[in-house]
């Protein structure tokens, strides 16, 4: 788990609200306060699919499939009080993690690969994590996590 700290803000929000940088990334939660609080959980609802329109294969809603809805309630000249997005890397590219890791951990393995953009008092953050589902002291798989967040964060520097 790494911190990291955005400095070009104006970049980085253009980037997830204008442009496709976080399309490909999933959606567990965000939670946007505005003149009013804007609360989603990305989890997938199967009920609402059919066996003609199957649910998709993640968790959790691609943020691509979304992202116009944050651009509505984010635009204009306000910055929101306050937001956090909690992104999900998806399974392909959870196994190009896996195999620059060179662990022995397989896609079974692992919960979840994730990072938290948070704005707040100013500041917007991004949080970096891995969820393992078995207990380990192996890290490779939280190093290579790290070093892949912190190249994507690099092109909005």
């Amino acid at each position: 788990m790494r911190s990291f700290s955005i400095s070009h803000k104006k970049d980085f929000m253009s980037a997830v609200l204008l442009h496709d940088d976080f399309d490909d990334f999933t959606l567990s939660e965000a939670t946007v306060k505005t003149a009013v609080s804007f609360v989603i959980d990305g989890k997938i609802n199967a009920d609402f699919f059919s066996s003609e329109d199957p649910a998709p294969a993640e968790p959790f809603v691609r943020y691509g499939e979304i992202r116009n809805f944050f651009f509505e309630i984010i635009k204009g000249k306000r910055t929101p009080v306050y937001f956090k997005f909690v992104f999900h890397a998806p399974k392909a590219l959870v196994e190009k993690i896996l195999a620059e890791a060179d662990s022995g951990f397989s896609i079974q393995d692992i919960n979840s690969l994730s990072f938290t953009a948070t704005f707040k008092d100013g500041a917007l953050s991004v949080i970096s994590g891995t969820n393992l589902a078995t207990f380990s002291l192996d890290k490779s798989v939280d190093e290579a996590w790290d070093k892949y967040v912190e190249g994507f964060l690099a092109k909005f520097e």
